[in-house]
């Protein structure tokens, strides 16, 4: 069965120079086009691209790009993804570390259980992730906390730096199997890609950093995990 229309549009408060209070309808895009039988669903398929590689992003109406998807993937609905660990690995040949591969990554605040859930926000830069979740990386990757910027930098001094962000390493997420499936999914985002660049006007001269914000959730104010 098809989506109702109201599944296809957004609703928006309004008020005119008499201040009397209406509602606009307007229509998502995809939606408008699956009304008009022009795409086979009101779905849509974004990947984020790379400036710094010169990878161009991808948006797709009425599916996804199955051409971009390497894997099984996952599922979610009204409620953010569960999170269930952060690891580093090599996808082939040798490893920049002293290891291989390094589990048990996501560390929680508190001690409040050993999983979180995470909304997707692919229009920011940052990893939205619990405070010792980010101090446990700064132990095996060559970062630190800039108290000046706040921001957690990469230490381009360190022989390390260049080795990992060059190298096929990468920091992978874990999340539950789709239904039906029963392999929890691995989605792995190499270094190279988490080398990003702070300019002007945060820092004087560009500085690289790695996209990891600390954050405590306040259910007043908003803030939760995330994963930009």
């Amino acid at each position: 069965a098809g989506p109702n229309q109201k599944d296809m549009d957004q609703q928006f408060a309004k008020s005119d120079t008499n201040s009397t209070y209406g509602s606009a309808s307007v229509w998502i895009p995809a939606g408008y086009l699956y009304n008009q039988s022009i795409i086979p669903s009101y779905s849509y398929g974004l990947q984020m691209g790379s400036a710094a590689l010169g990878y161009p992003g991808s948006l797709y109406l009425g599916g996804y790009d199955k051409g971009r998807v390497i894997g099984p993937y996952t599922t979610y609905g009204t409620q953010n993804p569960t999170l269930l660990d952060i690891q580093i690995g090599v996808e082939t040949g040798g490893s920049p570390f002293s290891f291989q591969n390094k589990t048990n990554l996501l560390l929680v605040d508190n001690d409040d259980g050993d999983s979180i859930n995470v909304e997707i926000v692919p229009h920011s830069p940052s990893l939205y992730l619990p405070v010792k979740t980010c101090e446990a990386l700064t132990k095996v990757l060559p970062i630190y906390f800039d108290q000046v910027t706040k921001y957690y930098l990469w230490n381009t001094s360190d022989p390390n730096y260049n080795s990992t962000v060059k190298s096929p390493s990468y920091l992978s997420f874990i999340f539950p199997p789709a239904p039906g499936a029963s392999d929890n999914v691995t989605i792995k985002v190499p270094f190279k890609l988490l080398n990003l660049t702070l300019t002007y006007p945060i820092v004087a001269s560009p500085v690289q950093y790695f996209p990891c914000q600390a954050t405590v959730p306040n259910v007043d104010s908003g803030i939760g995990y995330a994963l930009g």
